[in-house]
């Protein structure tokens, strides 16, 4: 995506506690928006990197757009093309606790709390 002009990045979270507020804020002053993936959910809540994030900018000068989605759920493997999906489907839009590529014949749409993205 950079080869085609696109400006995109990676931030690794290694440790989630204690969560590492400073040094997000420290690396990320010129970041417009945040894709924040996850392979966990906390049922009621969400994404729980997502709230942390969404926490670490609270009252700060800067506060980038912020869009959730969990994938790979099971051990699932996340191929690229769901990666460039995912990056389409963000732009210019705050999206919270988006399932992509959840099976909704194994788990009923009525039953879950958050919209679901299929392919």
């Amino acid at each position: 995506m950079r080869a085609k002009g696109e400006k995109v990045g990676i931030l690794k979270i290694r440790s989630f506690r204690p969560f590492p507020k400073e040094k997000i804020l420290e690396v990320s002053g010129h970041v417009k928006d945040f894709i924040v993936l996850e392979k966990a959910f906390c049922y009621g809540s969400g994404g729980i990197v997502q709230e942390e994030l969404k926490g670490a900018f609270y009252g700060h000068k800067h506060h980038p757009t912020i869009s959730g989605f969990v994938l790979g759920l099971g051990g699932r493997d996340i191929p690229p093309s769901t990666l460039k999906r995912i990056y389409d489907l963000s732009k210019g839009k705050v999206l919270q606790n988006q399932f992509v590529d959840l099976r909704s014949d194994v788990v009923a749409p009525k039953d879950m709390p958050f919209t679901l993205q299929t392919k």
